[in-house]
């Protein structure tokens, strides 16, 4: 093979890798942005107001552990439970939202962490009302945690 047919081989060879790379990356992509109903999770009207409800909680429980750190930075020791009822709180909403959301754990299992998350909630929301009228991420916590309390209940009751 002469120099120059090794060039003509090699750049064709090169050419038809490139090709087939780019090829392979649109079907990739159109994979990825297709809808596919298969893969669709469908959620009962209690599980939507869980996964609310926990995002709200996740939201505002975390504007509520800031505010309580800054406090505490400053002296402020009357916020310690709060925080301390804020993060376990945040703890378990966190988690009942990402197997609500994925569906992956059984019936029993997803019963028993919501019944923990509505306590933690109720432990939360009473760790707040206290701070709830001098303090509005307090209360934007509290409101949260009685809300997803409510769902909770719901979801238990289903």
């Amino acid at each position: 093979m002469d120099r120059r047919s090794f060039i003509e081989k090699a750049t064709l060879g090169g050419a038809t890798v490139v090709a087939a790379n780019v090829l392979g990356a649109s079907k990739a992509k159109a994979h990825q942005t297709e809808k596919h109903h298969h893969h669709d999770i469908e959620y009962t009207k209690a599980e939507k107001e869980i996964l609310e409800t926990t995002a709200d909680c996740i939201e505002t429980g975390k504007a509520c552990r800031a505010h309580c750190i800054s406090e505490l930075r400053e002296g402020h020791v009357d916020l310690k439970d709060c925080l301390s009822a804020d993060e376990n709180m945040l703890a378990v909403v966190t988690a009942v939202n990402e197997i609500v959301r994925n569906k992956t754990a059984g019936a029993a299992h997803v019963k028993a962490l919501v019944q923990v998350c509505r306590d933690l909630c109720v432990a939360c929301a009473e760790a707040c009302k206290p701070h709830a009228k001098m303090h509005k991420s307090c209360k934007a916590c509290l409101k949260a945690c009685e809300e997803c309390v409510k769902a909770c209940d719901k979801y238990l009751k289903a």
